[in-house]
């Protein structure tokens, strides 16, 4: 007997620059059916549908919930840029509501600092050396999932014995 309910974790250090924190979970609950859910940095949202299949592949069944969060995801990020073509709306917006109510005054760089999105981070691509690395945890962390699901199986397996031979 194989339980579809599992649980496994890991947080580990991957060799990126000054290194990248990465922690991840993995759960499955029953289901009928294969079912998928992945939260993940937009810089590894590229792996969703490797994950998937993958998962697919050990799993089989179940609703599978994983998650990668980064710590320092600075270490994957260009520096921040001004996006010249929103602040040029932006003034040219401003400049039509002044003439159109005669509004005196001048748009000064503190206020164009206060407007959303003005500025963008870009996240680089992750190399493939670094998604090879999250793969192999992954790994880990399925063999880790899928032994807790023959554990679960075991106390299923178990329960269900003592209950015919109570019967």
């Amino acid at each position: 007997i194989l339980s579809m309910t599992g649980f496994s974790s890991l947080s580990v250090m991957l060799p990126v620059k000054e290194g990248l924190n990465v922690t991840m979970t993995l759960k499955s609950l029953n289901s009928r059916y294969f079912e998928f859910n992945a939260k993940l940095p937009f810089s590894l949202s590229k792996l969703e549908l490797t994950l998937m299949r993958y998962f697919k592949s050990k799993l089989h069944r179940g609703n599978v919930s994983f998650s990668l969060y980064i710590s320092n995801p600075s270490l994957l990020s260009h520096p921040i840029e001004p996006d010249f073509s929103l602040i040029s709306q932006y003034i040219n917006s401003v400049k039509l509501i002044k003439e159109k109510h005669a509004i005196i005054g001048d748009l000064e760089i503190k206020d164009l600092i206060r407007l959303p999105n003005i500025f963008l981070i870009k996240e680089e691509p992750i190399e493939d050396n670094i998604t090879n690395n999250i793969m192999f945890h992954i790994e880990k962390m399925v063999e880790s999932l899928i032994e807790t699901r023959i554990l679960e199986g075991k106390a299923i397996g178990q329960d269900l014995l003592n209950r015919i031979l109570l019967i």
